[in-house]
Order: structure tokens, then sequence, then C-alpha cells
């Protein structure tokens, strides 16, 4: 549990998300949800059936927002390859002496 609120404080101070970041969202429009239900229960008011409804809304708005911000993540991280594995053919290097390298790094 320490571990999930200290990857949330430091992402504060980190460009993108985690893993942390976008649970705690989807926890914390999960709760928002259940007390819209169980206010509606109680109060039999009409009103929370808007709220609630606004708030799937919001949160399926969100949700599409963070999978859009991860395939374009993706999107980026194979053109840096890309750029990399061009740069390395205009240097002279073959690409096998590249995917070595890059493997290197990745067991860094």
């Amino acid at each position: 549990m320490s571990r999930f609120i200290a990857e949330i404080y430091e992402s504060v101070f980190q460009p993108g998300t985690n893993r942390s970041v976008v649970l705690a969202t989807h926890m914390s429009f999960a709760a928002l949800q259940a007390t819209f239900v169980a206010l509606l229960l109680a109060t039999r008011s009409w009103h929370f059936v808007f709220l609630n409804a606004i708030c799937g809304g919001l949160w399926a708005a969100v949700a599409w927002l963070i999978n859009e911000v991860a395939k374009a993540d993706l999107v980026e991280a194979e053109a840096q390859r890309l750029r990399e594995l061009r740069k390395a053919s205009e240097a002279g290097e073959s690409v096998e002496e590249n995917k070595e390298q890059a493997e290197e790094k990745k067991e860094l």
C-alpha cells in the first residue's frame, strides 16, 4: 500500500502516467459510482441517476484518453527505434550490431 501511494506521489514529478495513477483513477471513479448508487437507493432522488450517468460518461472518456496515450507512446517508441536504426545504418554499422546494443540497453 505504501509503495502504491509513493508511486502516485512520484508520478507528479514525472511526465506521463504510470500503472498506479491509472489504477487510482479507476478506483476513484468506481467509488464515486458506488456512492451515487447508494445515495440513489437511500434518497430515491432522480438527480443521482443523472449524476451517475455523467460520472459514467466521464469515466469512459478518461479511460479512452488513457488508452490513446498508451497507443501514442507505443508509436513513439517504435519511431525512436526506427530513427536509431536509420542513424546506425547511415553511420555504417550493421543492423545486427545495433540490435545487440539495444538488447544490452534493455538488460541494464
